[in-house]
């Protein structure tokens, strides 16, 4: 990670007073149920919680690509945000902190390609499925994608077949 993508998790840190918080050892629990509220027991001001879901956008993209499931799971709350989400996204803040000096590393042997596919089938409170593949060439990240499933589907068999099919497509791709 270059000095000045440090420098902009270090401002985020800053900016949305978490100095003082200690670093998490995962962006997200593994027990979270994010779900959506009804009627008005929204925040009041959703605005910084779209700011830092824009931010931690802007990270995912940038040089953290590991968060990005958990901003865009989090980020279909923008409209009413509650005190679960906002800490949700504290939490991704606070691991950013514990491995902002961390870096990717990519071996030189030649492994050929190696793709990784797996898929979600009941934890989304919508319904729809994740489903999410990798590629590997040489040990490089390639081409990846984690994004919900386009229809609902009955079985885990359906939602894996599914994912395999897109990630056969990719494969075809490459």
């Amino acid at each position: 990670m270059t000095l000045s993508q440090r420098a902009y998790i270090s401002s985020i840190i800053v900016h949305f007073h978490l100095k003082s918080a200690p670093p998490t050892l995962t962006p997200m629990d593994v027990g979270t149920h994010l779900v959506q509220v009804e009627g008005n027991e929204g925040t009041k001001h959703p605005s910084p919680y779209k700011e830092i879901i824009g931010s931690l956008m802007y990270a995912a993209t940038a040089t953290q690509p590991d968060i990005t499931f958990m901003i865009s799971a989090l980020a279909q709350f923008s409209q009413k945000p509650v005190k679960p989400h906002w800490e949700a996204t504290k939490c991704i803040v606070r691991d950013l902190k514990g491995t902002r000096d961390l870096e990717f590393t990519y071996s030189a042997n030649s492994n050929g390609t190696i793709r990784y596919t797996d898929a979600d089938h009941t934890s989304q409170y919508h319904q729809h499925s994740i489903m999410g593949y990798a590629f590997l060439i040489n040990g490089g990240v390639v081409s990846w994608s984690l994004k919900k499933q386009p229809l609902v589907a009955l079985s885990t068999t359906k939602v894996e077949y599914i994912a395999a099919a897109h990630a056969t497509k990719v494969a075809l791709w490459l």
